[in-house]
């Protein structure tokens, strides 16, 4: 502000200070060396700090009497924001007499800089004086200090980096948008998760200036790219493989719509993964009839460019359904193995002598899950045996038989403690809960039978390695039995508890009879009985002339898949291995005549397999190529005169020789032979991809199943299925960039 001279107008600020010498000013409130405050020139910030930190009511009264700063320093003065400048003052009433607060006059309020502060504090006498003198002399009192963690107070957090808080650039967003799309496509996360307050804070605390995409842009946009993308890569894999087995099957979801689902399961050719992944999982509108399934399959394997001729097999569990699908589409047909092994079990599971002590096992898990029996059981486990742990029994599930054996070796186990404490519990009025001597016999009996089948199902489910060739191994297993099967059953008895049992029933080979023979039917077939579809209807005789008709396909398929696995190959019996042989040969010549190359007569599957014998004993006379070895040795002598069908059948002869361990990694193993078994590792990799049970559609289900919730059941359409899709092939998904 300019005066009428033309001279400016000292700054207000300046009524509180005296000059003390060149750009030396001293404060009329201070003393010693804390009243000096320097300052440049004519510029007054200094000062108008030194107001604001050690005389906060003074500093309030400048800011009101000049209108904010508005003299000739307020261009280079920081503003004064009045809502942050608010004090929380005690205003006393004039009845106190300057006493101190009371109850009934005291009060708290907060004043504005417009109004008078008023806020009472001891002053020294030096400060009264300099009071006294000033134009306004207000009662001192120190700025308000910064809160600390001691006093309870939150810290104030200091100020930050302005680039901490920009916007992202086009680069950084597209990244971050893709990470949450990832993050809601791989963890199978509802949609709205985008718009949930939380998220978005979550996100805004890791990237400031972040906004996260919307749910509209995420469904729109950012699925299908990626679902175009997967599809992409997995098509490209597809074409690169040629060969691939399939497994399918169906689901109902929790909005009561019926989904169908197809896996592909291949090698690359450099033999470097076995890929399981997920082609479709569908809703079927209609009902899962034979002909809808397969016109199902076909639109699914058109859409990824696969032939059905180049498909190896469809391994399925054994519904009807499924079976005429297969036989419409003449893909040979793969009933699933750990299917099989269920329904045989259940029928161990029915026999009248294993029946009782099965339903004695479940009533003893309803008892002792009960609250107040199980909170009795605790006490007690603890009270009268402190070194051991009170354990509950686990649950069951219907479709998992497994569970059941669990059930039963937790009882076996736990048998001492819960008949103690049965005879202690209510006056023993529940002993009969505890299954008795003769149950737990038959109980340990079933046990001994089954364990080995739980771990031939749990090591058969898996997709990411060879399991197929281990189907005709494991039945000829089976017939020969276990070693621990003749293991005497450690029975505690009594006098008094002896009881009459068939033990000659409760041998592991009678209990796995009902498996034995599930698996025969279905895998290992005989000659077709005429005189037992006689006594059937038409249609249950066709049924099983049908049936007969895919089990022996299915065992010419596991035939050649067990040969071409060297860990296996000597588990098959004679007659098998020679099939094998006669099959390998007959397509080789087939592939060759489909190309143009010349080759003889082709071999008819119905030849008689002495003929296959005689052609390999002749060299076994010679003796080339019978040796055994490790299976990377070549023989040379005469190669360069043999055509490709008798390079072929050398290489049978030279791998028929060889033998590997059974814990040999078969996929490294044909790796790193393929140099030497180039014609036959064509064949291996086309059949070893096989896979002997349809988990893995199960799988495929178990993610719809955390996609399409109960919570969640308007969730449909193309939009559910590209999820199912997505999160199935999440190994295929490029993970985000980190920066």
């Amino acid at each position: 502000m300019k005066s009428r001279g033309g001279r400016s107008k000292p700054s207000a600020v300046w009524q509180h200070f005296k000059k003390s010498g060149k750009d030396v000013a001293k404060c009329n409130y201070c003393q010693g060396s804390k009243a000096l405050v320097s300052h440049k020139h004519s510029n007054t910030t200094n000062l108008r700090n030194h107001l604001k930190n050690h005389h906060f009511p003074i500093f309030l009264k400048l800011g009101q009497e000049t209108g904010g700063g508005g003299d000739e320093d307020s261009d280079n003065e920081q503003e004064i924001d009045e809502e942050n400048l608010l004090l929380d003052v005690e205003v006393r009433s004039p009845d106190t007499g300057g006493a101190g607060p009371s109850s009934s006059s005291a009060s708290t309020s907060r004043l504005s800089p417009s109004e008078s502060p008023s806020r009472s504090s001891v002053t020294s006498e030096s400060e009264s004086a300099a009071n006294a003198s000033a134009p306004f002399s207000p009662p001192i009192s120190p700025a308000p200090k910064r809160p600390s963690s001691r006093s309870g107070t939150p810290l104030l957090q200091g100020q930050e980096k302005m680039d901490t808080y920009c916007v992202p650039d086009s680069k950084t967003t597209e990244r971050l948008h893709y990470a949450v799309t990832y993050y809601i496509v791989t963890c199978n996360r509802p949609l709205n998760t985008v718009e949930k307050p939380g998220f978005k804070e979550m996100l805004k605390a890791f990237k400031p200036g972040y906004t996260v995409l919307s749910r509209r842009f995420l469904t729109d946009d950012y699925i299908p790219r990626l679902e175009e993308q997967v599809k992409s890569h997995l098509k490209s894999l597809l074409e690169n493989a040629g060969e691939c087995s399939l497994t399918s099957d169906n689901w109902t979801s929790q909005a009561d719509i019926p989904y169908a689902s197809l896996t592909s399961h291949f090698f690359d050719k450099g033999w470097e993964n076995l890929y399981a992944v997920t082609l479709s999982c569908r809703a079927m509108h209609g009902s899962h009839t034979g002909e809808n399934l397969k016109a199902f399959f076909e639109e699914a394997l058109g859409s990824w460019g696969i032939d059905i001729k180049n498909c190896v097999s469809l391994t399925t569990d054994n519904a009807s359904d499924m079976r005429l699908a297969a036989e419409l589409l003449d893909i040979p047909h793969m009933r699933c193995i750990a299917h099989t092994l269920q329904n045989g079990v259940e029928e161990i599971f029915k026999d009248d002598l294993i029946k009782p002590a099965v339903k004695a096992c479940k009533e003893l898990l309803a008892w002792q899950h009960k609250q107040k029996v199980w909170k009795e059981y605790k006490a007690y486990v603890k009270k009268h045996h402190s070194g051991c742990k009170a354990k509950k029994l686990p649950t069951i599930s219907p479709t998992r038989w497994w569970s059941e054996l669990n059930l039963f070796e937790s009882v076996v186990e736990s048998q001492h403690l819960l008949r103690q404490f049965a005879a202690a519990y209510s006056n023993g009025k529940f002993q009969r809960m505890v299954p008795g001597p003769k149950e737990m016999y038959i109980i340990q009996s079933v046990i001994r039978a089954l364990k080995p089948i739980e771990q031939i199902c749990s090591n058969l489910s898996g997709d990411t390695y060879v399991t197929a060739s281990a189907v005709l191994p494991i039945i000829h297993l089976l017939e020969a039995g276990f070693e621990d099967d003749d293991a005497e059953i450690e029975d505690e008895l009594d006098e008094d508890d002896e009881f009459d049992v068939d033990k000659d029933r409760l041998t592991a080979a009678a209990l796995r009879l009902p498996i034995l023979m599930k698996l025969h039917k279905r895998f290992s077939p005989g000659e077709l009985d005429e005189q037992d579809l006689a006594a059937m209807t038409p249609v249950m005789a066709a049924q099983g002339r049908i049936d007969h008709r895919c089990a022996v396909k299915c065992n010419d398929l596991l035939t050649k898949v067990s040969f071409l696995d060297p860990r296996y190959k000597e588990e098959l019996t004679a007659s098998e291995k020679e099939k094998a042989k006669f099959q390998l040969i007959a397509e080789y010549r087939a592939s060759l005549s489909a190309e143009g190359g010349a080759t003889e007569e082709a071999i008819t599957p119905v030849a008689s397999q002495p003929s296959l014998a005689g052609l390999f004993a002749k060299r076994r006379k010679t003796g080339g190529g019978v040796g055994v070895n490790n299976g990377t040795a070549e023989c040379s002598g005469g190669a360069a005169a043999l055509g490709p069908e008798e390079l072929f059948q050398q290489e049978l002869s030279r791998f028929d020789s060889i033998q590997v361990h059974m814990e040999t990694d078969i996929r490294l193993w044909w790796k790193e032979r393929v140099d030497t078994y180039p014609r036959l590792a064509v064949l291996a990799r086309k059949y070893l991809s096989m896979p002997a049970t349809s988990t893995p559609s199960e799988r495929l289900f178990s993610v719809g199943g955390n996609i399409i919730t109960d919570t969640r059941t308007c969730l449909g359409g193309e939009l559910s299925e590209t999820l199912i899709f997505l999160s199935s092939n999440k190994s295929l998904i490029k993970k985000p960039a980190h920066r």
